[in-house]
């Protein structure tokens, strides 16, 4: 039976598995990449600089990233809700509710001119004016909502938006810092789950510190040949 197995489509294989690995690692070393691949690091360096291969390391990229995105967004409402005009202003500019741009309106000199003249041959009429306005009767004033009490801190804008821009940044770094926190979280319980496995097939776990990849690999593989009954000598 003839393999269908070819070679361009273990090449798009290859590619999708380090478009892949570069998309949950950014820095990972190409070294690496080829170590875990059994390719050379050449063959490697030619992926990275494919054009497919960025793309989808992009499009994964942006899957995986935006899993963090309603985290980051509540960080800045939060802030904004502090009353940082910052983080309010780009939470506001994020759902397309604040509008950034100058709008200017240029009329040529004629239609200047005809307002002018417009304003000059206006007739005013005061006594309508007056009785107009004695015509509405304000009813209920105590049901209208008291002014705000002014903020005395505007009157030092420039420390204020470097107090909001510093709270906004601590913001971030808090949301970073969670997410760090989770990511040490279940690497600390996956080594805590390895060390049961090892203590109930009798392996010593492995030593302090931060093992070497061929150290780990051959570490798991005694752990899994325990645990299936393939024990030589014992």
């Amino acid at each position: 039976m003839k393999n269908n197995v070819t070679k361009p489509n273990v090449t798009l294989a290859r590619k999708k598995i380090v478009a892949e690995m570069m998309a949950l690692n950014p820095g990972i070393k190409a070294a690496e990449l080829s170590k875990k691949l059994n390719v050379s690091v050449e063959t490697i360096s030619n992926y990275r600089t494919d054009p497919d291969v960025i793309d989808m390391v992009y499009d994964r990229f942006m899957e995986i990233a935006g899993v963090h995105l309603p985290q980051v967004l509540m960080a800045q409402i939060e802030e904004a809700k502090r009353g940082n005009t910052r983080a309010a202003e780009l939470i506001l500019k994020h759902f397309g509710k604040l509008q950034d741009t100058l709008v200017l309106k240029v009329e040529s000199p004629f239609m200047q001119h005809l307002k002018v003249v417009d304003t000059e041959d206006a007739e005013i009429v005061e006594d309508v004016a007056i009785d107009i306005g004695n015509s509405f009767e304000v009813k209920d004033q105590d049901m209208l909502p008291p002014l705000p009490e002014r903020d005395p801190l505007n009157d030092t804008p420039n420390t204020v938006a470097r107090r909001q821009n510093k709270a906004l940044r601590d913001a971030e770094l808090r949301s970073k810092r969670t997410y760090a926190d989770d990511k040490k979280r279940k690497a600390a319980n996956e080594r805590k789950k390895l060390r049961y496995r090892a203590n109930k097939v009798g392996l010593k776990p492995l030593p302090p510190g931060k093992p070497t990849p061929q150290a780990r690999k051959k570490w798991l593989d005694e752990l899994h040949r325990r645990e299936t009954g393939n024990i030589e000598g014992k």
